[in-house]
C-alpha cells in the first residue's frame, strides 16, 4: 500500500466513503488515534509520516470502522431529532428556502447523499472492519522481554 502517512490514509478513506462533514473533517485525528492504538499494541514507535506497510491496513480498517460508527451516529441523530431538516426534490433550482426563522440552505443535497450511502450499508460493517483489524493486529505478535532473576 502507498498510504504511509496519517493524511494519506484519511484521504483514501474520505475518497472511498460518503461521510458527513463533521466526520470527514476529523478523519485525520481519527486515523492518528488509531495509529497510536496500533503503536501501543505493537510496542514500537510508528511515526505519523512514515507508517510501515504491515500497519497500514490495520490502521485503515480501524479508522474506517470509527468513521462509519460516527456517521451512523450522525444519521440516527438526523433521523430522530427535529433539529435537522433535509429537503431534496431533485428538480428545484433554489439554493435556499426561508420561511420566518427557518432557513434551509443547499447543504441538504450532501446530507441526503450521506444518508443514502449509509442506508446501503449494514449496521454491522463497523464491527466487521474492527474485527478484521483486530485479527490482523493479533497476527503481528508483540515484543516480549525476558528477564532472569539474580540469586
Amino acid at each position: 500500500m502507498v498510504f504511509n502517512t496519517v493524511g494519506s490514509i484519511a484521504t483514501h478513506i474520505a475518497s472511498k466513503m460518503v461521510l458527513p462533514v463533521g466526520v470527514s473533517g476529523a478523519l485525520v485525528d481519527t486515523v492518528d488515534l488509531n495509529r497510536i492504538k496500533v503503536q501501543n499494541f505493537a510496542q514500537i514507535g510508528i511515526a505519523s509520516n512514515s507508517i510501515a506497510e504491515q500497519y497500514q491496513d490495520i490502521i485503515t480498517d480501524f479508522s474506517k470502522a470509527d468513521a462509519l460508527e460516527e456517521a451512523f451516529a450522525w444519521a440516527s441523530t438526523v433521523a430522530t431529532s427535529g433539529g435537522a431538516v433535509i429537503m431534496t426534490t431533485g428538480t428545484d433550482d433554489a439554493s435556499s428556502i426561508k420561511l420566518g426563522d427557518l432557513d434551509v440552505k443547499d447543504a441538504g443535497k450532501a446530507q441526503t447523499a450521506v444518508l443514502n450511502y449509509l442506508s446501503s450499508l449494514s449496521k454491522e460493517t463497523p464491527a466487521i472492519l474492527r474485527k478484521t483489524a483486530q485479527m490482523s493486529m493479533d497476527n503481528l505478535g508483540y515484543k516480549l522481554n525476558h528477564f532472569k532473576a539474580l540469586g
